[in-house]
């Protein structure tokens, strides 16, 4: 960003320069000498941090041409790499963004870097901490999961292996909205709709209250229009389109959160090499499939289950209970521990 705003000075002033040479009235040329060099200030000013292993030390260097500030850190300073969300504010809108922080005892944090998405910048940390030899720490969903530098690369496979055999779950101490199918092939798990919950009928009462409005306010012309024309004027079907428009909109954003509440249901299968998860409504669906291979991290979070991994961030399970979520996350390590093996 500072870097757009130094190339915008730096042509501004340049502009105001040229005219003001060229003999144009006013302060041009004044003000063009002033915005040049602040244009250069901000286009040439930067931060940046440098690792070198070999002598295990870490550099950060700031200001015009890198020349102005210049720090050394020794690795053994630092003891953990950061991963967290950040809330900015840019142009007016409200912008999430994870940014990667180095800690360490009586030093200043340091940033590394700061990325839009999430994947980017759990890369980043993770190079990061395997180069300093210290422990992640990841806090960008809420709680804190905490991961030393040897098993960042760690799949789920690697880590239920060494964990020796995991104990069979049993299916009495799941809810009846789960069930559970074991076959030669893979295991397959069903989670039934989790239900309208007490807080989701508020919700959809203003959210239904808000649509109704939408529906009567932009829809209004279209609905009357479309049943005051007779069959043959020409401007009928237009009405009757626009219409089934609106009504399809409301009808999602009042109805839609509620029907996949009261309908909705997710199938994991877990195969020998993959994992699948997929969400049906009625005869609609999708599905995903992940390498078990790429997976680092199977946990809960809040409210959902989710796995993790240099090139995965998937969450399901919501609406579950505290219980039924526990018991889901032991039998999918069961299954994954022995459908891989």
């Amino acid at each position: 960003m500072t870097r757009i705003i130094g190339l915008a000075l730096l042509i501004l002033g340049s502009m105001l320069l040229y005219t003001g040479i060229q003999g144009s009235p006013g302060d041009n040329k004044l003000m063009g000498m002033i915005l040049v060099p602040g244009g250069l200030l901000f286009l040439l000013s930067s931060s940046t941090l440098s690792f070198d292993p070999l002598s295990r030390k870490l550099t950060e260097r700031s200001g015009i041409w890198l020349l102005f500030r210049r720090k050394a850190y020794d690795f053994s300073q630092f003891q953990s790499v950061l991963l967290a969300t950040e809330i900015r504010q840019v142009n007016r809108r409200t912008v999430r963004t994870f940014t990667v922080r180095l800690k360490g005892e009586g030093i200043e944090i340091l940033r590394v870097q700061r990325h839009r998405s999430y994947l980017p910048a759990r890369r980043t940390a993770e190079t990061a901490a395997k180069l300093l030899g210290i422990k992640m720490i990841d806090s960008a969903h809420g709680s804190e999961v905490v991961r030393s530098p040897e098993l960042l690369d760690r799949s789920i496979l690697e880590e239920l292996a060494g964990k020796g055999a995991i104990p069979e779950p049993s299916e009495s101490d799941a809810s009846p909205r789960l069930r559970w199918k074991q076959e030669s092939g893979g295991h397959e798990f069903m989670v039934g709709s989790p239900g309208i919950r007490r807080g989701e009928w508020s919700t959809t009462g203003w959210t239904g209250t808000l649509g109704l409005v939408f529906l009567f306010v932009t829809g209004k012309r279209y609905f009357i229009g479309a049943y005051k024309t007779d069959s043959f004027h020409p401007d009928r079907p237009k009405y009757i389109l626009v219409s089934a428009l609106f009504g399809m909109i409301g009808f999602v954003a009042v109805l839609g959160p509620l029907i996949w509440s009261a309908f909705g249901k997710e199938r994991i299968r877990v195969e020998r090499q993959n994992i699948r998860f997929s969400r049906t409504l009625f005869l609609f669906g999708r599905t995903k499939s992940f390498p078990l291979s790429g997976i680092e991290e199977l946990g809960l979070q809040e409210q959902e289950l989710y796995i993790r991994g240099d090139r995965i961030d998937f969450t399901f399970g919501r609406g579950l209970s505290k219980s039924d979520r526990n018991w889901l996350l032991g039998a999918l390590r069961y299954s994954i521990a022995n459908v891989s093996s």
